[in-house]
């Protein structure tokens, strides 16, 4: 899987055939087909463990924080970390709309990108709520912040000058900037 994560990344799922996927693993091609029937059904098992895995990382780092600053400022930097060890997993997540399209397929793995939006959307409604940040829509807000993190991986060079970590604590500071509770 993390092969073929590599190669749909970098080649896009439609241009990877699973021919290439059994050559960069040393393996045959009955041999992916023994575990995966089709290209849709390796796709799909790429990109939702990998969103479970995300979603656990995550969510551990928001339960250790207290605050909603704390929680969302978590929420960002536990997703950060993940895009720097496995940004290929986490562009062709990113394509599942394109390849995937509204099947039965998708549905799932939206559902895992959904629960992930949904988190960060509590955490922006907890702050609204105690009044850490203004009154904003946190379904707003989230889909920027997300967007943001899904856009990342596909510009960010990791040998450039700043961090994906640093990139995404800029993106909080003016994100914040306009969301926290005047003082």
């Amino acid at each position: 899987m993390a092969i073929a994560a590599k190669l749909f990344a970098a080649q896009g799922v439609d241009r990877t055939s699973i021919q290439d996927i059994a050559t960069a693993a040393g393996i045959t091609k009955p041999a992916v087909h023994y575990h995966f029937c089709e290209k849709e059904a390796l796709y799909e098992a790429v990109v939702l463990s990998r969103a479970a895995d995300t979603y656990a990382h995550v969510l551990a780092a928001v339960d250790a924080a207290r605050t909603p600053l704390d929680k969302l400022e978590a929420f960002m930097m536990a997703a950060a970390k993940r895009i720097e060890d496995d940004r290929s997993a986490w562009i062709v997540a990113a394509d599942l709309f394109r390849f995937l399209k509204s099947t039965p397929r998708a549905r799932a793995v939206i559902a895992t990108r959904d629960r992930m939006e949904a988190l960060l959307r509590s955490i922006i409604a907890e702050g609204v709520a105690d009044g850490t940040f203004r009154a904003v829509d946190p379904a707003t807000v989230g889909r920027l912040l997300f967007g943001a993190l899904n856009a990342l991986p596909r510009w960010h060079d990791p040998a450039g000058r700043q961090s994906i970590r640093a990139v995404v604590a800029d993106y909080l500071d003016i994100v914040l900037e306009g969301v926290r509770a005047p003082r």
